[in-house]
């Protein structure tokens, strides 16, 4: 081993913490992995969305109820085609109300760990869905900033598996319809606070652990 490579992997060591810390990180586990994650493997990182999900992730959905309100409002000021004011007004606060809070049951749902053996991600508000790439079959991670993401300093890692060979990103993996969707040896942590820290601990725990 190199001296480069022997403060590499102190730089690791003081990071993730060993055992110590891995301990603390297994208290951050979802009930459901805590259970089911063997005892001698190691938990490196759990991380979990930005805050900023709570009010970016999905806006152009909040956007569109919006001008859906505002158009509504104004056909019944103007008492176009019969539309009243007061019930549009209503019936978009309760649209509002329920995307703002599918939108917090999603965030606290969701959770991305990465273990001496394996990446996953936990999702799921009716039906919980757990998603994992063994370390040795990851092909690539790729670093996603979109418009919204830079502005909260925020990002997304797409994790592909050696049986897709991705590498680009696509919407749908992550708020579209699946809200975070995978599709066969991929998956993505959405949003996620620290991006660049999060794919460095990545590629790093690949190269330590599943290259030894």
């Amino acid at each position: 081993m190199t001296l480069d490579e022997s403060k590499n992997l102190a730089r690791w060591d003081a990071a993730v913490g060993l055992d110590s810390a891995a301990a603390l990180l297994r208290d951050q586990l979802p009930l459901t992995l805590a259970r089911s994650l063997p005892a001698d493997e190691t938990v490196l990182l759990v991380t979990r969305p930005s805050g900023w999900f709570l009010l970016l992730a999905r806006a152009d959905a909040l956007f569109a109820i919006g001008v859906v309100i505002a158009i509504g409002a104004l056909l019944g000021w103007y008492e176009v085609w019969g539309v009243r004011a007061s019930n549009v007004m209503a019936y978009g606060a309760i649209a509002l109300s329920v995307m703002i809070v599918w939108n917090c049951l999603d965030f606290a749902t969701r959770a991305y760990v990465l273990t001496d053996r394996r990446a996953l991600r936990l999702s799921g508000v009716i039906r919980r869905t757990t998603i994992e790439i063994p370390l040795n079959r990851i092909q690539s991670v790729v670093l996603h900033k979109g418009v919204r993401e830079r502005l909260c300093d925020a990002g997304t890692l797409l994790i592909s598996s050696a049986a897709v060979g991705g590498g680009s990103f696509s919407k749908a993996s992550g708020v579209g319809t699946a809200a975070g969707g995978a599709s066969g040896g991929e998956f993505t942590w959405f949003f996620i606070d620290r991006p660049e820290r999060a794919s460095a601990m990545v590629r790093e725990a690949i190269e330590r652990y599943a290259r030894a």
